[in-house]
């Protein structure tokens, strides 16, 4: 008969962890869906507001909505299929 011995695992603390954690305001700069001075007044405008700085720039119409899917899916690691390359097949 055989028995599994459990694994003692250690994880890295959370502090270490999120600084590998991928920003949403960091993955549209680097994919280039807004620049830094759109960044820069999104962030002034979202710390006065309280508010999340991918809600206020789809609200206010400076990142789409599919490009604001794309980089949630991004950050979360999951892969994306677009609708529109869908439809061309």
């Amino acid at each position: 008969m055989f028995t599994w011995t459990k694994t003692d695992y250690t994880f890295l603390p959370k502090e270490i962890l999120k600084q590998y954690h991928r920003k949403f305001g960091d993955v549209v700069l680097e994919k280039g869906y807004v620049n830094v001075k759109v960044m820069e007044g999104a962030l002034r405008e979202t710390s006065k507001q309280n508010q999340k700085i991918s809600r206020y720039l789809f609200q206010n119409k400076l990142i789409t909505e599919s490009k604001l899917t794309k980089t949630l899916y991004e950050i979360k690691n999951t892969p994306y299929l677009d609708r529109d390359v869908l439809e061309t097949l």
